[in-house]
């Protein structure tokens, strides 16, 4: 699967605009558009595309927020998170069978996936019992949730619009 230069721009541009907005949003935690780019992403560009996208964003914005184990987690848990939306929610908002406030419940739901993985994968590095680990993050999976729930309707306006 070769990159062109205009599936290679795209991907860039999104990264780059998914940088910045984390940086506008970076005073609140879990509060930022990036989880609907990264699901819509795949609904739109692919799951390979959408990965490309989320690993980029990850590790450009883990230059500027501070680099560690914990990108490389990231990563790991959107890449699970992006492979199950993709494995029984794409197909269905491709055909169209999914109204925008469900995919955007479904979104908000997939949050709480990706904050188990990563609560798992953290809590391994530093060595405490993954369940406690996952249930203290409740409350800030809460407001990713939210704000995925929230920002969902607007991402995957811009991506009909400019992508399709």
């Amino acid at each position: 699967m070769s990159f062109s230069s205009k599936r290679l721009a795209r991907i860039v541009i999104l990264s780059a605009l998914a940088v910045v907005l984390r940086v506008i949003f970076g005073a609140f935690p879990n509060i930022k558009p990036l989880t609907d780019m990264f699901l819509v992403a795949v609904s739109y560009l692919g799951l390979m595309d959408a990965v490309v996208l989320m690993a980029v964003t990850m590790v450009v914005s883990g230059l500027l927020f501070g680099f560690g184990p914990v990108v490389l987690w990231q990563v790991l848990s959107y890449g699970v998170a992006l492979f199950v939306w993709r494995s029984f929610v794409s197909s269905s908002i491709a055909s169209e069978r999914l109204s925008l406030p469900y995919q955007s419940l479904l979104a908000g739901l997939s949050v709480f996936l990706y904050g188990f993985v990563i609560s798992l994968l953290v809590a391994t590095q530093f060595g405490t019992h993954p369940l406690i680990f996952w249930v203290n993050g409740l409350s800030f999976d809460c407001l990713h949730a939210v704000s995925t729930v929230i920002f969902y309707p607007f991402v995957e306006q811009l991506f009909r619009r400019f992508l399709k």
